[in-house]
């Protein structure tokens, strides 16, 4: 039997705010999925809501290893919110929330199955949040349903994010992005939101239709009043019953709704429709969906997120899943010492990455522009029941930015080249497990390819995701992905 011991990663330092000598930290000391205030008893919601500009939240000793069931969610109708989510982050604060410290056996934070659908988080443009050492599971982003509009977009099962979004020795893990379908029975003929189905004629919300328009906004669906209208980003376009020359096309994402004289074309990743029925929404990254964004991930493993799209209605088309475990749109991505694995999509099972040019329509926001900037170093992408592990797609340029020392077993034809080491093999993963540290993990075994496969340089992190120490044996190389093999299997308690 031997003891080791685990070390808090560097990078997590990297993370406090230029305010942090000034910030709260908040404790929390219960499971329970309520809010008021943080007095006597403080709960994650409380926490959140109680959260100014660069303050943290950690978690006491005594719900070490626990997990707080969420089953409250916020769904606004006007404004940024994109569909229902747990905690939305906004009003320009970037805050922290810190599963090691203090702690053991970290804190899992999961969507209670049992509800309706909705993410964890959404993070807003001009706020952050960083996350550190936790397990986020069962988030559901799921686009709403129409008659014979179209679907709506599903994005980002645990996360949706317009801002900066750092996620250090974090993992996901069954979380879903879905499509919303059509010909749902409902006899409703406005294209579907994001945030709510269609009533009637009217397209659903958030930023539905206002009197006198008929074209969706951010997230809101078009109406089937006249010639019908196209869906915002992510919504589906209205049906067109009378109008030969109308069609209600589908924002990014969202079906296009049916037209006699011409149906409505689906947006990106989603379905046309018919004659008679609208087209399914895409479903777009399981665990993020990083919207225009700045995503930093580190030290972190994602497995068995999925994305699916929605169904058509009779004679239309259904919507595609991109992004098993991220989607990554006109944004800035950084994934350094980490794995995605057994991720499931149509295609980009590990990771989906798209560049709009029209970034900005559909009341969309994009700060950088249409082009994603990448920095891909030291990581894991496989084993992915999808068409490939990797789509990188930017219209026709090579990608920008980075790709070093990778194990893709699969990917799309090319617009990035790997330098340094590159492998298309199988590297061997167990199964996730409790291996050490304050996450579930999956472990290169003996003889994987990810074992030793670069020098220890300045940018390799020092600690994997566990906390223990690369290299390993201190002498030797380091390992592709989350976790260091250090020569067996470990478990939670610190013994083997």
């Amino acid at each position: 039997m031997k003891l080791r011991a685990f070390w808090l990663p560097v990078s997590t330092s990297l993370l406090l705010s230029a305010n942090a000598f000034s910030a709260t930290t908040w404790t929390v000391t219960s499971t329970a999925d309520t809010a008021g205030s943080c007095s006597s008893s403080c709960t994650l919601r409380a926490a959140i809501n109680s959260a100014g500009d660069g303050d943290t939240i950690e978690f006491s000793g005594a719900i070490d290893g626990g997990t707080i069931l969420l089953g409250s969610y916020s769904n606004a109708q006007t404004g940024t919110q994109f569909g229902p989510s747990a905690f939305f982050i906004n009003a320009n604060r970037s805050i922290t929330i810190d599963g090691q410290t203090g702690l053991a056996r970290g804190i899992t934070i999961a969507r209670d199955t049992t509800k309706a659908p909705f993410r964890l988080f959404d993070v807003n443009a001009g706020s952050g949040l960083s996350l550190i050492g936790l397990t986020l599971k069962n988030g559901l982003a799921q686009g709403f349903n129409s008659g014979s509009g179209g679907g709506a977009l599903g994005a980002g099962g645990a996360i949706f994010n317009q801002g900066d979004l750092i996620i250090d020795s974090c993992t996901f893990v069954g979380n879903m992005a879905q499509g919303g379908a059509s010909g749902d029975g409902s006899g409703n003929t406005g294209g579907a939101g994001v945030g709510s189905a269609p009533t009637g004629s009217s397209g659903g919300g958030p930023n539905a239709p206002t009197p006198g328009h008929i074209d969706g906004g951010f997230g809101g669906g078009g109406d089937s009043y006249s010639c019908a209208g196209a869906g915002g980003f992510g919504g589906g376009g209205g049906a067109s019953p009378i109008c030969s020359a109308g069609r209600g096309n589908g924002g990014f994402g969202g079906g296009g709704g049916k037209g006699i004289g011409g149906v409505g074309t689906g947006g990106f990743g989603a379905g046309a429709g018919s004659a008679s029925s609208g087209g399914g929404g895409a479903g777009m990254g399981g665990a993020i969906f990083n919207d225009a964004g700045a995503l930093n991930i580190v030290n972190s493993t994602f497995t068995a997120n999925s994305a699916s799209g929605g169904a058509g209605g009779s004679g239309a088309a259904a919507g595609t899943g991109l992004g098993g475990a991220i989607f990554n749109y006109s944004a800035v991505l950084t994934i350094s010492a980490s794995t995605l694995a057994r991720n499931v999509a149509n295609d980009g099972g590990a990771l989906y990455s798209f560049d709009d040019r029209n970034c900005a329509v559909g009341g969309n926001t994009c700060p950088n522009g249409s082009a994603s900037t990448f920095d891909l170093e030291l990581s894991i992408f496989s084993n992915s029941d999808a068409t490939h592990d990797i789509v990188v797609d930017t219209g026709s340029p090579p990608a920008a930015g980075t790709f070093s020392d990778l194990i893709v077993m699969s990917r799309d034809t090319a617009q990035f080249t790997i330098a340094n080491f590159a492998s298309s093999a199988d590297p061997q993963l167990s199964p996730l497990g409790n291996h050490g540290g304050w996450t579930p993990t999956m472990v290169p075994k003996q003889g994987s390819i990810a074992i030793d496969a670069v020098s220890c340089t300045s940018g390799m992190v020092h600690n994997d995701q566990r906390g223990v120490a690369r290299p390993y044996p201190s002498s030797g190389q380091c390992d592709i992905g989350a976790v260091e093999y250090d020569g067996d299997y470990i478990f939670a308690n610190g013994f083997d």
